[in-house]
């Protein structure tokens, strides 16, 4: 029994077009042999099985004959004896090298990855970073489009809402070219207070010379997650597009903090108090972003999970021009065993 694709992407055999991109995505940049040197000889086959997998559950045809048939039907191994050699690899007669899915090589998972992501290696993408706010370069490339067409998919004609490829006219193509998308990360300090970054990247241009662009970043206080910064007609060309330039877009992630988790503008800091503090109150010291000592009372019987909230002490609300809250949220250290005098003074309170 041949190879069950739909397990080796995690998908459900109900799975739409946008979770087999997104899944493949994840796992492609996951499983790459570059990102993996010293699992080299497991990365390989997980990603040359994760790129087949794709090429054949992203083409609607192949889809059918694996549904129907599996990996045998895929291959033209089908018992019913219809036809032998396999189906040509996906996006052409023959595919890379002429290769069917009975030759699935390397080479051909390393051609659906390049086509992809437009990059034989998205994780350099060609930029280099310096802060003035922190934090190092922490740029990668998201993704990035290109023409000729996805495998099995025809050409590429832009990104969905979820930030994966779309299907579209291959070769030249025309209007506003895809933006060209790269993420940076900031700490919960810099969102705080705002911030500035700086990013070489190189580009394209479209005389047909290559140069490196400096990029200048303005993060304001209380940026989210997915905040995009774009500079208009400014990343070069991209392939599919002769003669025009793609904005430039950066989108911000947030890098985990040791004490805090953001939601929305409020900070939540997991506090751990002792029984006998859950009974007979403390006080709670939390270091803020900003590096002051606030000391947080915790009066009255505190049950697990209370939350005392501190207004003001979280991030800023661009909307509301105020700052979120601080919520201290009690968790309760429970022991693990008592003496018999700890016992019996339990006993006389009632418990």
């Amino acid at each position: 029994m041949g190879r069950d694709f739909y397990k080796i992407l995690g998908l459900q055999r109900n799975a739409t077009d946008k979770e087999i991109k997104r899944a493949y995505h994840q796992l492609a940049l996951k499983w790459h042999p570059d990102k993996n040197p010293d699992n080299k000889e497991q990365a390989e086959a997980m990603f040359k099985d994760v790129s087949e997998a794709y090429a054949v559950l992203s083409d609607e045809k192949k889809r059918k004959v694996f549904d129907q048939f599996g990996e045998e039907g895929v291959k033209g191994e089908m018992p019913s004896g219809g036809g032998g050699g396999g189906f040509p690899f996906p996006g052409g007669a023959g595919g890379p090298g002429g290769a069917t899915f009975q030759s699935f090589s390397m080479g051909d998972a390393s051609k659906i990855f390049e086509q992809f992501f437009g990059s034989s290696d998205p994780f350099a993408g060609g930029a280099t970073g310096a802060t003035s706010g922190g934090g190092g370069p922490g740029i990668h490339r998201m993704f990035s489009m290109f023409g000729g067409g996805m495998p099995g998919m025809g050409g590429m004609g832009g990104m969905d809402d979820d930030g994966m490829p779309m299907g579209g006219m291959g070769g030249g193509m025309r209007g506003k070219p895809p933006d060209v998308t790269y993420a940076f990360a900031c700490t919960l300090e810099e969102i705080a207070t705002g911030t500035k970054k700086k990013f070489k990247v190189g580009r394209k241009l479209p005389d047909g010379s290559s140069d490196s662009k400096l990029f200048e970043l303005d993060v304001l206080p209380g940026y989210k997650a997915g905040t995009k910064i774009r500079f208009e007609n400014d990343a070069g060309v991209v392939t599919g597009y002769p003669g025009k330039s793609a904005d430039m877009v950066f989108v911000m992630e947030e890098k985990p903090h040791p004490r805090f988790v953001r939601r929305e503008s409020d900070l939540v800091y997991k506090a751990r108090i002792s029984l006998g503090e859950a009974l007979l109150g403390t006080t709670i010291n939390v270091q803020t972003l900003d590096g002051r000592a606030l000391q947080v009372p915790v009066t009255g019987v505190s049950s697990e999970g209370r939350v005392v909230r501190v207004a003001g002490e979280g991030l800023p609300d661009r909307k509301t021009k105020q700052n979120g809250n601080l919520l201290v949220e009690i968790h309760i250290q429970m022991p693990t065993s008592l003496t018999d005098a700890q016992k019996s003074l339990v006993k006389q309170c009632g418990f």
